[in-house]
């Protein structure tokens, strides 16, 4: 489908994709990012809870995570590989996995939308910026 599309659209950098996704759209862009990690550059997951986030050095990750849910064992990276790799884990307390949507209430998407802000505001090093292991109120 990307290749496809990068035909029609030919002014976008289809060779450097920022993919985000929520839940099993997470899951799926993981997949995506583990299978094709020379075509991701970034990788945004709201709450996805199945699939291994990428651990690369070529890939920046920012992962939003919700209150009442956990994720599968060996989705997200330890604090080691968090350190390693720059992963950036962002858990909104009192947030619900379901409301991580346009549904949602506008102070949850003010939140979800200030992590993404400061994840993609550019830097000198890493590349992208994140309060590291932070905790919205």
């Amino acid at each position: 489908m990307i290749d496809g599309t990068a035909v029609r659209y030919p002014q976008f950098d289809w060779r450097h994709l920022l993919l985000v996704g929520h839940s099993l759209g997470g899951d799926s862009s993981a997949q995506f990012a583990a299978d094709n990690p020379s075509r991701v550059s970034s990788f945004i997951s709201l709450d996805s809870r199945r699939v291994a986030l990428p651990r690369s050095a070529g890939i920046h990750v920012l992962t939003i995570r919700a209150s009442d849910t956990t994720a599968d064992r060996g989705v997200l990276p330890n604090e080691e590989e968090r350190g390693h790799y720059g992963t950036c884990v962002v858990h909104i307390k009192g947030s619900r996995h379901k409301d991580m949507q346009d549904a949602g209430s506008e102070q949850l998407k003010a939140k979800i939308v200030s992590a993404i802000d400061t994840f993609l505001t550019p830097a000198q090093h890493p590349k992208y910026a994140c309060d590291r292991d932070s905790k919205l109120e």
